[in-house]
């Protein structure tokens, strides 16, 4: 782990560490209140075995972080911007834990041209809709909501020392749920001393947080375009399960993952997971180099089948597949059936095709078909409403499509109602095709995404 500074175009300091692999593809994490850039100090050896770079910055006022009066929720992707181009980051996913979370929606949402995707983890929620204050005692309710940083400064003084020292003998650390969830000994002594540091300054940062929190997002949740993973235990008693709920329900690009078992604490324990999860832990660079017709006897005749771009050689997907010229001819027979002699109609079948890409993170595959999209009168905006899934702008059809994909990518089966709307508009062997499309293009991602194939040349690159 790296433990680092940098100065903000106002002169305030920020600091952050960078976790795990110094040459992978990097996350940010924000911390939780009252934790710090420390929390995810203590996976530096499973990052590097992941090959992600992990960085995570202290929020204004905790840890080595300077104080940022009058902050504001929405003040925060400019820092996040900062840091980015200090580190000469182009695009990167974001993940926000607890009260990190609402940090994670805010990039998500007035970031998204450097943001990839987002996990919001245990996240505390926009605090606008009934029942979210239930778990909150009236008096932290009353100046949270009036957003009295006087009062709540006061509050956290009397409760934890102006220094936060009686925090962890006020609160503890959660007792898990069960045996199976504790979180072990190393992992509670890393939270002891994130909250230690996250003090370092006083309990200013967290009475400020605590007021911040309160506040009514700045910005519409529906207009989020970036994938946002909402990840929420079961157990959670800090941050009850609502408000993951809620969260997922007013993101349209949000899928929300119930982890049984797991409460507040135990649940940092998913971060690199999560982490290599955002990041794709994808190659940057082929890792197989495109075959030609010279390279091998046997590819003149398989490349002679009409594998090749405009400019007479094969698509790199070919080339690829070709280091397995027996694969490549079998594969070819069900490709070219899904492709040309699906008894679906063109627009149909690229709306999945594009849908499984995009879900699969496959830059290859979804850039491949943007390009067929738009000659099977697929509008550019279309494309868009693709990124956001079935919560956008369709039709009944259309938005069917967009169901089916994501049900049979992340539950590998349609569901009944999904199954019997789709017989309303199609046959049994339109049906059948469906699943044909998208199993099909979900194994050619995997393809794609595990050697690392470039793109072709005019092929764009919308990941």
């Amino acid at each position: 782990m790296r433990d680092l500074t940098m100065t903000l175009p106002d002169g305030r300091t920020l600091a952050f560490t960078e976790t795990g692999d110094p040459d992978g593809p990097a996350v940010m994490y924000f911390h939780g209140a009252p934790t710090s850039r420390l929390d995810v100090a203590v996976f530096d050896d499973e990052l590097r075995r992941r090959g992600v770079l992990v960085i995570a910055p202290d929020r204004p006022g905790y840890g080595g972080s300077s104080p940022q009066p009058g902050r504001r929720r929405e003040d925060w992707p400019a820092d996040v911007a900062a840091l980015a181009d200090h580190l000469g980051l182009g695009r990167f996913g974001v993940i926000g834990l607890s009260s990190g979370g609402p940090y994670a929606v805010a990039c998500a949402a007035l970031l998204a041209e450097r943001v990839s995707g987002a996990a919001v983890v245990a996240g505390v929620s926009d605090l606008g809709w009934e029942g979210a204050w239930a778990h909150y005692t009236p008096e932290e309710t009353a100046f949270r909501r009036l957003g009295d940083e006087g009062a709540s400064l006061r509050w956290c003084a009397e409760h934890y020392g102006a220094d936060g020292a009686g925090f962890l003998t006020t609160e503890g650390l959660e007792p898990p749920p069960d045996a199976a969830s504790a979180p072990d000994q190393r992992l509670a002594d890393a939270l002891v001393a994130s909250v230690g540091e996250a003090f370092r300054q006083g309990v200013g940062s967290l009475a400020q947080d605590m007021v911040v929190q309160g506040r009514p997002w700045a910005f519409d949740p529906a207009t989020i375009t970036v994938p946002v993973l909402v990840v929420h235990g079961d157990a959670d008693e800090a941050v009850p399960l609502a408000h993951g709920r809620h969260t997922a329900e007013v993101i349209p690009t949000a899928t929300l993952r119930v982890l049984p078992g797991e409460g507040h604490l135990s649940i940092l324990a998913t971060v690199p997971g999560l982490a290599a999860e955002l990041a794709g832990v994808m190659p940057t660079h082929a890792r197989l180099t495109p075959l030609r017709a010279e390279d091998d006897p046997r590819l003149e005749e398989l490349f002679a089948k009409g594998l090749n771009g405009p400019d007479g050689t094969p698509l790199n997907i070919f080339g690829t597949l070709a280091h397995h010229p027996d694969m490549l001819r079998r594969w070819l027979v069900f490709a070219g059936h899904v492709l040309s002699k699906n008894s679906l109609s063109a627009r149909d079948r690229e709306l999945l095709i594009l849908r499984t890409g995009w879900n699969c993170r496959s830059r290859y595959e979804f850039g491949q078909h943007v390009v067929i999209a738009l000659r099977c009168d697929i509008s550019r905006d279309e494309i868009e409403q693709v990124k956001v899934g079935p919560r956008g702008q369709w039709g009944d059809l259309d938005r069917l499509l967009m169901t089916a994909a994501d049900e049979l990518h992340g539950q590998r089966c349609l569901s009944d109602v999904t199954w019997a709307a789709l017989g309303r508009h199609y046959t049994d062997r339109q049906r059948l095709d469906l699943v044909a499309t998208v199993g099909g293009y979900q194994l050619v991602a995997m393809f794609l995404n595990s050697t690392g194939v470039e793109l072709d040349a005019g092929v764009p690159d919308e990941m």
